[in-house]
């Protein structure tokens, strides 16, 4: 497990995974939804880290985070799928990157594995 990204007070944030929005829609925003894998060996109860989905124009816009500890169903020493629904902004210019990321906000180690993005597109906008 040591060569996956893994988040503690040291290294508080994993990579970023990230899309500029024009790769992600047509439209002046989209829904995403949003996941990944997590694994922590304490229960999740004392974990301080967040899922966190945001758009970055000089600077972040539009940040939602996702409280690993709000999810009574997530069992320690095993992954675990944690996710959620993200309405983007309006973007400010279609470069714009959305960042998808975890943070440690102090606690337990936790193991972040397949950090993934779905654009969920109306199957006109597809035409």
């Amino acid at each position: 497990m040591a060569a996956l990204p893994f988040i503690n007070d040291r290294t508080p944030f994993t990579p970023a995974m990230e899309n500029p929005f024009e790769t992600l829609t047509p439209s002046d925003h989209a829904w995403l939804k949003v996941s990944a894998q997590v694994w922590c060996d304490s229960p999740f109860v004392k974990c301080n880290s967040v899922l966190v989905a945001t758009f970055d124009h000089n600077g972040n816009y539009g940040y939602v985070a996702e409280e690993l500890s709000s999810h009574s169903d997530l069992k320690p020493g095993q992954w675990n799928t944690v996710g959620f629904l993200y309405l983007t902004p309006e973007p400010r210019r279609p470069w714009d990157k959305f960042r998808l990321y975890g943070w440690n906000r102090g606690g337990p180690a936790v193991w972040i594995d397949s950090l993934r993005v779905t654009s969920l597109v109306r199957k006109e906008e597809l035409k």
